[in-house]
């Protein structure tokens, strides 16, 4: 990391001066605050008033910047005017010169309410605002930069004007799949024959950002999560219901466990105060995670396949390995205890990243006081931003370059003005931009039918994975694939073409349900095993389904995407050997029949989620309760077991931990108990011990937010008729500050006695 000590020292003494925390810089003077590893550097492509509170940065196939500005967000401290100005605007922005540092602006569209989405399609653009699904598409067809044709693409539905801006959808990104994506809306959508149409998925909470990688995969993320959703496409989690008949569960299905360690979440700080005043201290924990994207290019080799996501909040944005075994995606911080790049200036306020057509990375950076919709902010923080004049900073921002001083340059795109037989050839880019974009320009062309013969080839024997998957998939959206095609992708020697091509053949199960089955039995992926289980699922012909998924699973035995699929799609109606599974017969020898007895028991346990409320039952403690089932299914089954009763060591009488149905501690004060999660518990209870030995503090299993821990205390409150009245938030910080004091776990007669207040 380049030194910044001289910045921060200099920075930090500032604020004894009256209020210079809150003073803007311009853009250069931001620059030097900027903490970057060795050898990159941060380039202001645009900056106000050329942009004005950005959140969103996109580019057309011809290179252009097309920016959504929400320029009623937060204009004081109580948000006056954020929903009703209406004085929102997607600018564009081009590069006379072509070096990418925009130099000429219009206001593309004018007048929108708090823009949030924003899709290039060919010379169009869709939108999306606030309190709306509805889709827009806006064209220039005069030249002079400024939209002069509106069209609806899509009649969504009008939301609650009173609903936060942050609780929103965001995303509307077209996938490799063809299918377009928003955060956590019920549907996907798909537009690839003059009709835009929606299609049916399973919500997920996420907020602000979406990303997918080279094969398609989702990310999703919510404030203190850097990722969801990305083990399991969501349409699958349909399969319970669509296979099985049974009601699908609220959250995560059959998660997999945390994909990251519990450090992973705290990021190093270098603001010296934060946004309630107080001092920030140098860590802290990921509150306002979003505009995650994921570096698809070899312009900077060492990027390829990282993971981006930005927090406005420590102002921050973090670099994350991504590794895949075993049919798991594992997370690191690529920087170790630091950060790929940070500030001290509390006004850089990053919200999204995107890798650019060049290679290099955009931030977008909303450069302002307040980053914190009206309904959360309390009046502390409120009298603060006031005060210190955080709430007087609004209608700047930041577009920054981040790139690698020695990269090579690369030509600036002009897709929308190649033939469809040129935008062929760049499937086979090394950016991942480049391939989306020609990949969406054939689709969205009058004259594609001319090019199948070439995406044929190119789908068969390309010496590029890549190019052959891409090729597959826009064949797909064409709706051009033969069964020569198909045949031949199904065989591919790639993993990743494989995979696609089983997914693909989805729309034609009935037909290809013998030829897929034969080809399962002889599968040696995992990752494609997988994909072969969902698929399989459709299907209802159990006596073609069933033999070739247990071929799989025993096969596959220890994939874990493997477990995911096959416990997903035959949710709660094991196949024959996934009865064998149940009883342990199947791993009787095995040296990894532990650990595998354990997996399969924590996926069988989530069959048995079946929480019932009241019809007049309080919303939010069900909400909470609802989410702590999620929690404690993902962290805490494999002890407690799923009926809080306790689970035995596999093979043994003995018991793991202690119940939880039915115990006083549970049911009892709540000052007795929420000190357990803080330090954790060890030795005898009640006089017996357990094989577990100890129970490790909540935060060693990530759950470190103290809503959430709230929300896992109520869940196991209220289940397995313990009806015990729930705790709030607040009673876990109170207990979270009480134990700061303390590091050593507690025991029984510790907390029996009253030790711990």
């Amino acid at each position: 990391m380049k030194p910044f000590a001289l910045t921060f020292i200099t920075f930090v003494s500032a604020l004894h001066a009256a209020e210079p925390f809150a003073t803007p810089l311009s853009p250069g003077d931001e620059a030097k605050t900027f903490v970057l590893p060795e050898g990159y550097i941060a380039e202001c492509i645009a900056s106000e008033p050329m942009v004005e509170e950005p959140v969103l940065a996109v580019w057309d196939g011809n290179g252009a910047l097309y920016v959504a500005e929400m320029r009623s967000y937060m204009q004081d401290e109580n948000g006056t005017g954020t929903k009703t100005l209406k004085n929102g605007r997607i600018k564009r922005l081009t590069s006379s010169r072509g070096e990418g540092i925009m130099d000429e602006a219009t206001v593309f569209v004018d007048g929108l309410n708090l823009p949030r989405m924003i899709l290039p399609l060919d010379d169009r653009i869709a939108v999306v605002e606030t309190d709306s699904t509805t889709v827009w598409s806006y064209r220039d067809t005069n030249g002079d930069g400024v939209a002069d044709e509106k069209v609806e693409l899509f009649k969504g539905k009008a939301g609650d004007p009173d609903k936060s801006v942050e609780h929103q959808d965001s995303g509307l990104i077209w996938n490799i799949d063809n299918r377009i994506y928003l955060s956590y809306a019920k549907e996907r959508y798909r537009f690839t024959d003059g009709t835009w149409r929606a299609e049916p998925l399973h919500p997920v909470w996420s907020q602000w950002g979406i990303a997918h990688d080279d094969e398609g995969r989702i990310f999703y993320s919510d404030n203190s999560k850097p990722a969801l959703g990305f083990d399991l496409p969501r349409r699958y989690w349909l399969h319970i219901s669509q296979r099985n008949g049974d009601k699908i569960p609220n959250g995560e299905i059959i998660d997999l466990g945390m994909s990251w360690e519990p450090s992973f979440l705290n990021a190093k700080n270098l603001c010296a105060v934060d946004d309630r005043g107080g001092p920030a201290g140098t860590t802290k924990t990921f509150t306002s995670l979003c505009g995650q994207s994921i570096y698809r290019d070899d312009a900077v080799p060492e990027w390829n396949g990282d993971y981006f996501i930005c927090d406005p909040t420590i102002h921050v944005v973090r670099r994350a390995k991504l590794t895949r075994e075993n049919g798991r995606v594992r997370f690191a911080n690529a920087h170790g205890g630091d950060e790929f790049m940070l500030s001290p200036h509390i006004l850089f306020r990053p919200v999204n990243t995107a890798p650019a057509p060049d290679g290099s990375l955009i931030v977008v950076d909303m450069y302002r006081g307040i980053i914190q919709d009206a309904p959360w902010l309390s009046p502390a923080p409120r009298k603060f931003i006031k005060e210190s004049g955080l709430a007087d900073v609004h209608q700047h921002g930041r577009i920054w370059r981040i790139r690698k001083t020695d990269s090579p340059k690369r030509e600036a795109p002009r897709l929308l003005e190649e033939t469809t037989s040129e935008l062929v050839a760049h499937l086979a880019h090394p950016s991942g931009w480049w391939r989306d974009t020609a990949q969406r320009l054939i689709i969205l062309r009058q004259d594609r039918d001319r090019v199948m013969p070439s995406l044929k080839e190119m789908a068969s024997t390309h010496v590029n994975p890549l190019a052959r998957l891409h090729a597959l998939w826009t064949l797909e959206g064409c709706a051009a694939i033969d069964e020569t095609t198909l045949s031949r992708a199904l065989n591919d020697e790639e993993p990743r073409v494989r995979r696609a091509a089983v997914e693909i053949s989805e729309v034609k199960l009935n037909l290809m349900l013998p030829k897929l089955a034969e080809l399962a039995t002889r599968e040696t992926s995992g990752d494609v095993a997988k994909q072969f289980i969902l698929t399989l699922g459709f299907s209802k012909n159990d006596e073609i389904v069933l033999p070739a998924v247990d071929a799989l699973l025993e096969k596959h035995l220890t994939h874990e995407g493997v477990f995911q699929a096959a416990c997903v799609t035959f949710w709660k109606h094991p196949t024959p050997f996934m009865e064998t599974l149940q009883d342990g017969t199947s791993l009787a020898g095995r040296d990894d029949a532990a650990l595998l007895a354990t997996r399969w028991k924590q996926g069988f346990a989530q069959w048995e989620r079946d929480l019932t409320f009241a019809k007049d039952f309080p919303k939010d403690q069900k909400k909470s309760i609802e989410s702590g089932e999620v929690l404690f299914f993902q962290t805490c089954v494999a002890c407690h077991g799923p009926d809080g009763k306790g689970t035995n060591v596999p093979g043994t009488d003995l018991a793991i931990a202690p119940p939880l149905a039915g115990s006083a501690r549970v049911k009892g004060d709540a000052k007795n108990l929420l000190p357990v999660f803080m330090n954790g518990l060890v030795g005898p209870i009640d006089g017996k011990t357990y094989q577990g030995a100890m129970m490790v503090p909540a935060a060693a299993l990530g759950i470190v937010r103290d809503d959430r821990l709230a929300d896992v205390v109520n869940f196991i409150r209220y289940a397995w008729d313990n009806n015990a009245a729930p705790v709030t938030t607040e009673q876990v910080k109170q207990a979270r500050q009480a134990a700061t004091s303390r590091s050593a776990p507690w025991t029984d007669d510790e907390l029996k006695t009253g030790t711990t207040h």
